[in-house]
């Protein structure tokens, strides 16, 4: 590992630890507040630390793996930049309620599947045959009624069917400023995560007359470290805006260290 490199990697675990700390402060406290947008933006930032970490682990010997979960680290930076952008909880909720959409959509799509051909059933062993399929729906129908029900009596808020709808990933980067991110980051770090052709001619090399996985490469570890550190930083900064935890001194002392890599 070079110097630049190993610099970088300390920079990133000091970042993780400071973000460590104030998460937890914030979880301690999080069960007095009735914000609904609140709880999920904390959710949200516990889980990008969580991929923040992974990348730092995968880094040393898994390059591969650190991609992957840096283009899943861009989505959740978009995500939570957009349910922060507002003060209502509209987005926040309208967030929770499409992957309901989604996960249904994909459940009738393949309930449809193995009904005209039984032969594809253990391809999801949860999802096995129709009934299966029903059962899930069910359960999927009864979260979705819990979690208004739990939004109208503990929130106070009523959900009409228009404030449920979710922009896509683009026009949620559009709205908050991040088209470049996303044009930038998202279509270069998804030809490893599709295995595109453009995947593959990052991770194979020709050599000695043979196809090769490249080797770890100091440049892509170095960019990764770059990436990840400035979303992370960017991030966990809006974050603790949002609950009244910021320190300028800290942010300051954060930047003047992104400038650095």
């Amino acid at each position: 590992m070079n110097k630049k490199n190993e610099e970088a990697f300390n920079y990133l675990d000091s970042l993780i630890e400071y973000a460590d700390g104030r998460l937890s402060q914030i979880n301690n406290k999080i069960n007095d507040s009735n914000n609904v947008k609140l709880h999920i933006i904390l959710q949200l930032g516990l889980v990008m630390n969580y991929y923040v970490k992974n990348i730092r682990i995968a880094l040393d010997n898994n390059i591969l793996a650190a991609n992957v979960l840096l283009r899943s680290l861009v989505e959740g930076f978009i995500n939570i930049e957009y349910i922060m952008q507002e003060d209502s909880p509209v987005r926040a909720i309208a967030y929770l309620f499409q992957d309901f959409k989604t996960r249904e959509k994909n459940v009738k799509t393949y309930k449809e599947i193995i009904k005209k051909n039984p032969s594809k059933s253990n391809i999801i062993p949860d999802l096995s045959s129709p009934k299966k399929c029903d059962e899930f729906l069910e359960k999927l129908s009864d979260e979705k009624k819990s979690i208004l029900s739990t939004l109208n009596k503990d929130f106070g808020i009523k959900i009409n069917k228009e404030d449920l709808k979710f922009l896509n990933i683009y026009n949620r980067a559009v709205r908050t400023n991040l088209e470049s991110v996303y044009k930038i980051l998202y279509p270069y770090l998804s030809g490893i995560s599709h295995m595109s052709a453009s995947g593959l001619k990052d991770l194979i090399i020709f050599d000695d007359n043979k196809y090769l996985i490249a080797p770890k490469d100091d440049e892509e570890t170095s960019k990764i470290l770059e990436t990840t550190f400035r979303i992370y930083l960017v991030s966990i900064e809006d974050l603790f805006k949002e609950f009244n935890l910021y320190i300028e001194e800290d942010f300051k002392h954060l930047r003047n260290i992104s400038e650095k890599l």
